[in-house]
C-alpha cells in the first residue's frame, strides 16, 4: 500500500527593519495550492526549491508512494509577513491536513527565519499546527536554511532537522535527499528524536562563510564527525541575526534514531 506523504512548504528570510512582506508578495514569488501544487511537484523542474525536487526524486526512487500537495509558498527575503497572510497561511493548511489525512509523513520545506507582523515565531506556529494535526506518531521531516532562526517549538514538533551545510547554499538537493531516507528510516524503525540547544552567541553574516580555514567550517566539520549509528543528523545554524528576534542565535540541532533521544541530548551539549 503507497505511503501518503504530505508537502508544504513556507520560505521568507526575515528583516525585521525592511518593509512588510505582503500576501502579493508571495503571489508574485510562489504561492501554490492543491492541485496545481501537484502539477507543479510533478515537472521536471519545478518553481519549488530544490530541496523539494531531491526529496520528490529520493522517494520515488526508493520508496512506493504518493506525495499529497498541500500548500507551499515563498517570497524573497523582506521584512516581516504580513498578519493576515500568514493566519490565512496556517488556518488554510489546517484545513487541509484534516480533509486529506491521514499521513504517513509530511514534507517540510522551511527556510526558518521568518516572521509575521504579529508573531515572531511563526515558523513554530506552523509546524506546532502540523503535529497537532497529524498527530505524535508520524513522523515530521523539515529541511531548512544554514540561516535559520531554530525555536523548541521548531524541533519539538519535527522528527528530523536537517539543515544546509553549505554558504553560498549548493546542497539544497542532497539535504532533500537525507530528509526522504530518514522519512524512510522512521517508517522501518519509528520516528526520531531532535533536540535543540541554543547558544548564548549571535554570530554576525561576516563569520558564517563555509570554506576551508574558517571557523565554521571547522565547526561543520567536527558536526559531522558524530553521525553515525544513534546519529542521523547534525545541524549547526548560525541564524539571522537582522530578524531580531527572541530565537535568533546559534543553535546545535541533533536528530537521532527512535529511542536515542539521550544520546542526542548528550551530543547536543557537548
Amino acid at each position: 500500500m503507497k505511503k501518503r506523504v504530505g508537502m508544504v512548504g513556507v520560505f521568507l528570510e526575515c528583516n525585521r527593519f525592511s518593509p512588510v512582506t505582503t500576501a502579493a508578495m508571495f503571489a508574485q514569488g510562489l504561492d501554490l495550492t492543491g492541485a496545481e501544487l501537484q502539477e507543479e511537484l510533478a515537472q521536471m523542474a519545478p518553481l519549488t526549491l530544490p530541496d523539494t525536487h531531491g526529496f520528490m526524486q529520493e522517494m520515488s526512487r526508493t520508496a512506493n508512494w504518493d506525495p499529497v500537495a498541500l500548500r507551499m509558498a515563498a517570497a524573497q527575503p523582506g521584512g516581516p509577513a504580513e498578519a493576515a497572510f500568514f493566519e490565512d497561511f496556517v488556518q488554510d493548511m489546517e484545513r487541509r491536513l484534516k480533509a486529506q489525512g491521514p499521513f504517513d509523513g509530511i514534507f517540510i520545506s522551511s527556510h526558518g527565519a521568518a516572521l509575521s507582523t504579529a508573531n515572531d515565531d511563526p515558523d513554530g506556529q506552523l509546524f506546532t499546527l502540523i503535529r497537532r494535526c497529524v498527530g505524535p506518531d508520524v513522523p515530521i521531516v523539515a529541511v531548512l536554511d544554514l540561516h535559520c532562526n531554530v525555536s523548541d517549538a521548531m524541533t519539538e514538533a519535527l522528527s528530523a532537522f536537517v539543515a544546509y551545510r553549505t554558504n553560498p547554499h549548493t546542497d539544497l538537493k542532497a539535504r532533500g535527499v537525507e530528509a526522504a531516507q530518514h522519512l524512510q528510516t522512521f517508517w522501518h524503525e519509528g520516528s526520531g528524536a531532535v533536540v535543540h540547544v541554543k547558544l548564548p552567541l549571535v554570530p554576525p553574516a561576516t563569520a558564517q562563510l563555509l570554506e576551508p580555514g574558517t571557523v565554521y567550517q571547522a565547526l561543520m566539520e567536527e558536526g559531522q564527525r558524530h553521525v553515525a549509528g544513534a546519529i542521523l543528523n547534525v545541524s549547526l545554524c548560525a541564524g539571522f541575526a537582522l530578524s531580531d528576534a527572541p530565537k535568533c542565535g546559534f543553535s546545535v540541532v541533533v536528530t537521532a534514531r527512535h529511542g536515542c533521544a539521550e544520546q542526542a541530548r548528550a551530543l547536543a551539549g557537548q
